[in-house]
């Protein structure tokens, strides 16, 4: 059986190189390790928990650690963060076990000298939280904000002044200090700091029902014979699983009754609306969430050609269209930025998904705010229009076109 924190562990250093994403990291831990349901919720809730509140946490263990921050091992920041989110985020588990397990992971992480030094902070921390669940804020500088209605309070402060708004917003919610500082003018205080707060949501693990096998109610049949916490979503063709579940290893999964997809992404095959025989083109369809609604939608009658540039990106969504029993789908390895198909080409809808900044959908993206640079807001703005641009000559005339974006940024519009 794998230790689930050491796991956390080597998930958040993979994450922190910038190359790897922790749903895949998670998911791949949890087939390969076969975690229970139980490990397998802990290990999501330390990985997204302690990437989503970093910058939180940071400023939490720089009051309390007398060693800077840069100067720490990375391995023993990672240690610190999780002890620390452990015990200001989490009530499941006991404080002692929050701060022994922690030290446990020095000398399994290689810093067995670091242990005292990780004891120390940690019931440091400790002694230094007041209230670890109160109703109400206390002085802004000395609370952390948890959820609705509660308050981890210090005894010392642990975020930057208040009237420095963008350092304190942005320690406090945990967000870059460039993003917070782009959306106050325009969004006000009041907005900005509850859009920080619903980004530090847990979203729901949504999937949608495959129509051409099953409906809603055989699904959710399906997923209670099998073990799995389920329960009817928002959207009719969308099911709300339980954390922790174990979706590869589900019988209903291989056996292509259902895809992962947020029901937000749902809501543009909706929009789109393709009928059965029509031709349908999917610009930047990988992984191919969108493209396999659009097929189902159709009946898998009629064609889809999904294009993105990415080749092996590419596999992931003939992946899906195998284990979904969808035919009608054609890939294509190209840039949609630049002419790709043929003189008389013409496609009856069209799917613009552009990739963006996902400023939109923080909550879900959990690495996204902190790969994100300012630079990236103007380049990904002129990409989107070659994109939209390109994608508007192949649609024939009287046709219909969507554009999908997850950023909020006004430059994403032009």
């Amino acid at each position: 059986m794998a230790d689930v924190r050491l796991e956390a562990l080597r998930i958040l250093g993979r994450i922190e190189k910038g190359r790897d994403f922790a749903q895949d990291l998670i998911a791949e831990v949890i087939t390969e390790s076969a975690l229970d349901r139980r490990d397998a919720s802990l290990l999501a809730e330390i990985v997204y928990g302690v990437v989503r509140h970093r910058l939180t946490l940071d400023s939490i263990v720089s009051a309390f650690s007398k060693t800077p921050l840069r100067r720490l091992d990375a391995k023993c920041l990672h240690i610190l963060r999780m002890g620390t989110y452990q015990i200001v985020f989490l009530d499941r588990i006991p404080d002692r076990a929050a701060v022994d397990e922690s030290v446990k992971l020095a000398p399994q992480a290689r810093l067995s000298s670091a242990k005292g030094f990780i004891n120390a902070v940690l019931r440091s921390t400790l002694r230094g939280v007041v209230a670890p669940r109160s109703d109400a804020p206390g002085e802004p500088r000395a609370s952390i904000y948890i959820r609705e209605n509660t308050w981890a309070v210090f005894r010392r402060f642990v975020l930057p002044d208040p009237g420095d708004r963008p350092a304190h917003l942005a320690a406090a919610y945990s967000h870059p200090q460039w993003l917070v500082e782009r959306w106050l003018p325009r969004l006000g205080e009041e907005k900005t700091a509850s859009f920080l707060r619903a980004n530090n949501d847990t979203p729901p693990l949504t999937v949608r029902v495959n129509r051409m096998k099953t409906d809603r109610a055989g699904l959710l049949h399906r997923l209670e014979a099998e073990g799995a916490q389920a329960a009817e979503g928002e959207l009719p063709l969308s099911v709300r699983l339980g954390p922790g579940t174990r979706i590869p290893a589900l019988p209903s999964f291989r056996e292509g009754l259902f895809q992962v997809q947020d029901e937000t992404s749902m809501r543009v095959s909706e929009l789109l609306d393709p009928q059965p025989g029509e031709s349908v083109l999917d610009l930047c369809a990988a992984p191919g969430g969108k493209t396999t609604g659009l097929a189902e939608r159709m009946g898998d009658k009629g064609m889809v050609v999904a294009v993105d540039r990415s080749a092996p990106r590419l596999c992931r969504v003939r992946e899906n269209l195998d284990r979904l029993g969808l035919r009608c789908v054609q890939c294509l390895a190209a840039d949609g930025a630049r002419r790709w198909w043929r003189e008389g080409c013409a496609f009856d809808r069209v799917l613009v998904d552009v990739p963006c900044s996902n400023t939109g959908v923080l909550a879900r993206r959990v690495e996204a705010r902190w790969r994100l640079r300012p630079e990236d807001i103007a380049e990904l703005a002129d990409l989107q229009k070659k994109l939209l641009l390109t994608a508007a000559k192949t649609l024939r005339p009287g046709g219909v076109l969507a554009y999908s974006t997850c950023s909020i940024e006004e430059a994403s519009r032009w």
